[in-house]
């Protein structure tokens, strides 16, 4: 019984963990997008000063949310950007480094990564 539990908690919490790359892996991709197809809003995101960055952030991650359950599961998972930040953007290379940290959630087991990225163009 007790090896049974540990079993189901150590695999909420590997399911949790993709959750998390998944959350990862969405942000990513919302990145290379905006950069590639609507360079202006990531001109504005860049040159944004201390006061307008934690709106603009705000309003850039309101969309990476998790697809709806369509199986019908009824397995509660979910993923959050709970951290993000523009470290440095590189013109020249057309090169961002982006501090994020990602929540995935799964039956109530959380867990959390953080990665420095950097993105090209």
């Amino acid at each position: 019984m007790n090896s049974r539990s540990s079993y189901q908690k150590m695999l909420k919490n590997r399911k949790a963990y993709f959750m998390a790359r998944g959350g990862m892996e969405h942000l990513m991709l919302k990145l290379k997008v905006m950069q590639r197809h609507s360079p202006q809003s990531m001109r504005v995101l860049e040159n944004a000063d201390e006061k307008e960055k934690k709106m603009l952030y705000n309003a850039f991650l309101e969309d990476i949310a998790v697809p709806p359950d369509v199986s019908f599961s009824g397995n509660i998972a979910k993923y959050r950007v709970t951290d993000f930040n523009l470290e440095s953007v590189d013109l020249e290379h057309s090169r961002l480094t982006v501090n994020v940290s990602v929540t995935g959630i799964y039956e109530g087991q959380e867990n959390k990564i953080s990665r420095l990225m950097r993105i090209s163009r």
